[in-house]
């Protein structure tokens, strides 16, 4: 017999380090613990069970929304609240969860999802995760599994309504380090392939499988997942992504990943498919970026605007904001209108101050119209009203890099990657110091940041080979990827003050030309040897 309350449901699995806060944070909301185990090698059940839940040992299939269902199916209360353990729940939350469920007219309730992401950006979404207990209302999708359409057809035959709860909940799981340490990518992106495989139509894993390629900057695994979205959108047209909330982004990626040094063919592929989805503020922002670099400013411009119009409507706040309106400055910078590309850059930065993009471009800015007293001055306003941070050294190091000013880009990245350097921006010092001649300093940080980061492997190729030393390097690269890295550490070499270095390598590009062929044109020994 169902009872009056509220049942947590969970599904966890070696959530020791997690699950203590999490259920510490939603002490007060539940009256049953329902935890699913999947296979915990650690002390999760034990805390578990001593917080008063029920554990139940489950085998696991490779089926998140199987795994959910059992949790479900041990619920005996009359409502269902489902969080997992790197979810943090607001105190605001557990109070209007325990107002809403003595509301008869009530039948389920979204709540906010804050998702912390690098540089300090926030995407907050509305995810379904209270609603009445009811046998008919089961999960669907191995991964990133929904029960939303199960839900909404309860409240159909029973004529309850859907809340929107104001408190939310704070997600850990993605923050990168975390992800990387769980081996995330190799475990959700074979579930979305297993799943993919089973029902080849699935856009929402076709989404969730291109997102998946954003996330961790695979190329290839971008490519791959936007051919087979691409022809399953064909064999359904329009109606596949129409009403679909991740629509827009889901077009977006596989045109990105299709057509991405091809803007002519990008924008006909978006004018193909805006019908269904050209309203969502992921296909104008794109349609607004593929303008600007076909030259067509006003139209760029007016999808930028369109974009600023949806600020208080969407959840990735950054694709409404700070990505307009750093197009805009780009557009103001083109017709050389100084000022204005100021205005933007800055308005980008009170949306985000930490934006590395956004800093990039203040800084550019700032040099182009009061110099290097512009640069520092810059500087020093910005840390003094938001603190020092990780961005502006990184972007004050790529902008002395692009000026040429190499020592002081070596400082700025020095500081931003910290002793013993580490991060993107120990890459970046590595690069500098050999613009500034020091292949050995340079060739030892890149050898010790090649495990993190394999374009750090190219670095070392490049040192060995101005050091005239043999190189055996197997760099966990696609030829796309490591053809952009070589070309990011050469062009280091192609600095005016490198010239001494890049006339040793040209020397010693035969010897590397069988694995990137386009090499000797692009350090212009063609030109050297007919000299």
């Amino acid at each position: 017999m169902i009872k009056p309350g509220v049942s947590l449901c969970m599904i966890v699995r070696d959530e020791a380090a997690l699950l203590p806060t999490c259920l510490e944070r939603a002490a007060g909301v539940w009256d049953q613990l329902c935890v699913v185990d999947t296979g915990s090698q650690d002390a999760t059940p034990d805390i578990a069970r001593a917080a008063g839940g029920t554990v139940l040992e489950c085998l696991w299939s490779g089926d998140f929304a199987a795994a959910r269902n059992v949790s479900l199916a041990a619920a005996q209360h009359e409502w269902v609240l489902v969080l997992d353990a790197d979810e943090l729940t607001s105190p605001e939350l557990v109070q209007e969860i325990r107002a809403v469920v003595k509301e008869p007219s009530v039948g389920a309730a979204t709540v906010v999802m804050h998702n912390a992401l690098p540089h300090g950006h926030r995407r907050q979404s509305r995810l379904l995760r209270l609603f009445r207990n009811h046998p008919s209302i089961r999960y669907e999708h191995r991964i990133h599994e929904d029960a939303t359409a199960k839900v909404a057809a309860r409240l159909a035959a029973t004529g309850q309504k859907l809340v929107h709860f104001k408190g939310g909940i704070e997600h850990l799981g993605y923050v990168r380090e975390r992800a990387q340490a769980r081996d995330k990518k190799t475990r959700d992106v074979g579930l979305l392939e297993a799943q993919l495989a089973a029902v080849p139509d699935d856009f929402y894993s076709h989404y969730k499988l291109l997102e998946q390629a954003r996330f961790w900057e695979d190329t290839g695994l971008a490519k791959r997942a936007a051919s087979r979205a691409l022809a399953a959108l064909e064999r359904q047209g329009h109606k596949a992504v129409r009403g679909a909330h991740y629509g827009g982004a889901l077009l977006t990626w596989v045109a990105h990943a299709l057509y991405r040094s091809q803007p002519t063919q990008a924008l006909r592929f978006m004018e193909q498919w805006w019908s269904p989805c050209g309203h969502q503020v992921a296909m104008l922002l794109y349609r607004g970026e593929l303008r600007e670099l076909k030259g067509e400013a006003a139209l760029a411009q007016a999808d930028y605007e369109s974009c600023l119009a949806q600020a208080g409507q969407v959840a990735d706040l950054q694709l409404a904001t700070v990505r307009p309106l750093l197009g805009l400055a780009r557009l103001a910078l083109g017709a050389a209108h100084f000022e204005l590309a100021k205005a933007r850059t800055d308005e980008a930065l009170s949306w985000n101050a930490r934006d590395p993009e956004a800093l990039l471009a203040r800084v550019v800015v700032a040099r182009m119209t009061g110099g290097e007293d512009a640069v520092v001055r810059f500087a020093q306003s910005h840390t003094e009203q938001h603190g020092a941070c990780v961005e502006l050294d990184e972007a004050l190091g790529e902008e002395a890099m692009l000026a040429g000013h190499m020592l002081q880009a070596a400082q700025a990245f020095a500081r931003a990657a910290g002793n013993p350097p580490q991060g993107p921006a120990a890459v970046q010092l590595s690069k500098a110091l050999l613009a500034l001649g020091d292949v050995g300093t340079a060739r030892a940080l890149a050898v010790s940041l090649q495990a993190e980061f394999p374009e750090a492997s190219l670095g070392v190729l490049v040192c060995d080979l101005l050091q005239g030393q043999d190189s055996e390097l197997e760099v966990a690269l696609s030829a796309e990827a490591a053809d952009a890295a070589m070309r990011a550490w050469v062009d280091v070499l192609k600095l005016k003050r490198s010239e001494r270095l890049l006339g040793r390598f040209q020397e010693m590009v035969p010897a590397i030309e069988s694995v990137f062929p386009w090499l000797p044109a692009y350090v212009g020994v063609g030109a050297l040897q007919g000299a």
